[in-house]
C-alpha cells in the first residue's frame, strides 16, 4: 500500500511540477512578446527623435545647422529594425539551445529520479550521474 501511495505521490508531484513549468514558459513568451512590442515601439517613436536631438546638438557645436527630414528617420529606423532582427534570431537560437538542453536534463532526470527513488543510488551519486550522463 505505502508503494501505490509513494507513486500516486510522485505522479502528482510530476503533474505539479510540469504545471509549473508550463506556467515558466508561458511566462517567458509573454515577456519576449511584451519585450518585442516596447522595442519595435522604441525604434518607432524615440530612436529617430533622440537621433535627432543628438544631429542638431552635434551641428550648433561645430557651428553648422542640421534639418532632420523624413529620409533620415525611415533609414534610421531601417537600420534599426535590421539590427533588430538580426537580435531576435540570435535569440530565438538561444532559445533553441536552451529547450534542447532542458530536454536532455528531463530525458536523464527520467533515467536518474527513478533509480533515486527506488533507492539503488543515494542523491549524491544520482547528481553525479545526472551531470556526467549530461557532459558526456
Amino acid at each position: 500500500m505505502k508503494d501505490l501511495h509513494d507513486a500516486r505521490g510522485l505522479t502528482e508531484r510530476t503533474r505539479m511540477v510540469a504545471d509549473r513549468i508550463a506556467l515558466f514558459q508561458a511566462a517567458i513568451i509573454d515577456f519576449q512578446q511584451r519585450v518585442d512590442a516596447e522595442a519595435r515601439a522604441f525604434i518607432a517613436r524615440q530612436l529617430p527623435y533622440l537621433y535627432e536631438q543628438g544631429a542638431r546638438a552635434a551641428a550648433e557645436r561645430v557651428g553648422g545647422h542640421f534639418s532632420w527630414t523624413l529620409i533620415h528617420t525611415e533609414v534610421l529606423q531601417s537600420l534599426a529594425s535590421d539590427s533588430y532582427a538580426d537580435l531576435l534570431r540570435r535569440s530565438e537560437e538561444e532559445q533553441r539551445m536552451a529547450a534542447v538542453f532542458y530536454r536532455a536534463v528531463r530525458d536523464t532526470a527520467r533515467h536518474e529520479v527513478p533509480l533515486l527513488a527506488a533507492g539503488h543510488t543515494t542523491a549524491l551519486q544520482a547528481a553525479k550521474a545526472l551531470a556526467d550522463r549530461l557532459t558526456g
